[in-house]
């Protein structure tokens, strides 16, 4: 991707964030439609916190291989989880491009995707509960957009998931 389609996708994330609560159509989502494991999908954008280039990930030690190791982003130490491992597909060999960053406090965590295509607005019509989309876990529904139709990750899912995986303070283990 060129210097130039970055500097929109970032103008584009960044003006979504921008505008006053009020200004934002109650009738519509907004979503980032990434790639995951090659397939499409999307996140409601509120649910993030950013989404930055992949930089340096350094790998920990553990058992759980959807963690992928610690990085820097925005000053703080941030676990890096595979988000294809943590819907179900196998370790990618190399890792992926970008990571969207996700929780507060304690519970942040950057979520690894291979791909981001775009920021989408779309009517809340365009969202269906997800009967079956390839038994993926984490996707409840799906989204009709221009380009096509994508499963919507619940990152509230996946958090919940790496904190049950982790097995986190505060929590108990099921």
């Amino acid at each position: 991707m060129s210097g130039t389609g970055i500097g929109e996708l970032r103008r584009s994330f960044d003006e979504a964030f921008a505008r006053p609560p009020a200004e934002r159509a109650v009738d519509v989502e907004e979503l980032l439609v990434i790639r995951v494991a090659g397939d499409p999908y999307a996140v409601r954008a509120r649910t993030t916190s950013g989404l930055t280039l992949g930089g340096r990930v350094v790998p920990v030690p553990g058992p759980l291989p959807e963690l992928l190791g610690i990085t820097a982003i925005k000053g703080g130490l941030v676990p890096a989880f595979s988000l294809a491992v943590l819907l179900g597909y196998p370790q990618a060999r190399e890792l992926p491009a970008w990571l969207l960053l996700c929780g507060r406090d304690q519970d942040r965590a950057a979520l690894a995707v291979d791909r981001f295509e775009r920021y989408a607005r779309v009517s809340r019509t365009d969202c269906s509960a997800a009967d079956d989309l390839g038994g993926r876990q984490h996707v409840r529904e799906f989204v009709r957009t221009e380009a096509g139709v994508c499963g919507i990750i619940d990152v509230g899912s996946v958090l919940d998931a790496i904190k049950r995986r982790t097995g986190a303070p505060g929590r108990k283990k099921e």
